[in-house]
């Protein structure tokens, strides 16, 4: 079985991978594809630090304590452990997708303003 540390390293890494090419599609490819300038970008990009790195820590934080609730003794703390451990990674990988949900949110907008539909029906 894992080590509580270990799963804390594995899972930090790949949620920082994850929101790190995230975030490179959000702030980089939306950019040189039109659909939202970089000034309209900026203001979110703090926001979208401390929401993945912050989410990345929570998520694995989840993890290791998902570890560690199977050394422990006794049922009802078990599950209070595993509920615990589902909140924070569900609200940390919440956090890891905020790139994925703005660069959504930019593309709809950038879809409404044109006539795609139109093309479509023709």
């Amino acid at each position: 079985m894992k080590e509580p540390a270990a799963a804390f390293r594995d899972s930090l890494l790949v949620c920082c991978f994850i929101w790190a090419v995230l975030a490179i599609g959000c702030f980089q490819v939306l950019p040189r594809l039109q659909i939202a300038s970089a000034a309209q970008l900026q203001p979110w990009l703090g926001l979208a630090y401390l929401a993945g790195l912050g989410g990345s820590l929570l998520a694995a934080l989840g993890s290791m304590l998902a570890v560690a609730a199977e050394t422990t003794a006794g049922a009802a703390s078990k599950r209070h452990l595993h509920r615990l451990a589902w909140a924070l990674g569900a609200v940390g990988f919440l956090g890891v997708l905020f790139p994925l949900g703005l660069a959504g949110v930019f593309f709809l907008r950038a879809a409404q303003s044109t006539d795609w539909w139109q093309k479509l029906l023709d």
